[in-house]
């Protein structure tokens, strides 16, 4: 059983998403020890495989889940240095997921995204060229951060 987890005492939607898990050890990450904070609404491991590998993405409406396919059509960066920029943020922000969240049950998939996005030579690339998402999604290296 894996969960979407949204701020305590409001409406369950996108807007009050924090997260999803999918072990009770993730869940206590994300409410640092105190539940109160918090609401789930539980979900299958499968749906949650699917939110993180980009598989799916979450809809609500009226308080309720619904997973629904992403159009994975290559996405075009025009210039060397969008890409650069675009693998920087990335870059920092799976970093500071692995750095805070050291423990997560997803760890090696972040470290994996990290790996592949530094390896990336934006400066062998003819532009325009498929953009970091693209360059992910197609290698199984993409990772949904909503979901750690």
């Amino acid at each position: 059983m894996a969960l979407l987890i949204f701020k305590a005492d409001l409406n369950k939607e996108l807007t009050t998403s924090i997260a999803a898990t999918k072990t009770d050890a993730d869940l206590v990450l994300v409410h640092g020890g105190n539940p109160a904070t918090i609401s789930t609404i539980e979900i299958t491991d499968a749906e949650y495989d699917n939110l993180l590998d980009g598989t799916k993405k979450l809809i609500m409406n009226n308080q309720i889940p619904s997973f629904e396919d992403i159009d994975w059509t290559p996405v075009q960066v025009r210039s060397q240095q969008n890409l650069e920029d675009n693998i920087a943020q990335y870059r920092e922000e799976l970093s500071h997921y692995i750095s805070t969240k050291s423990t997560h049950s997803e760890l090696s998939k972040l470290t994996d995204a990290l790996n592949f996005i530094n390896t990336l030579d934006p400066s062998s690339y003819s532009y325009p060229t498929d953009d970091l998402n693209t360059r992910c999604k197609a290698a199984g290296k993409y990772v949904n951060l909503a979901c750690i």
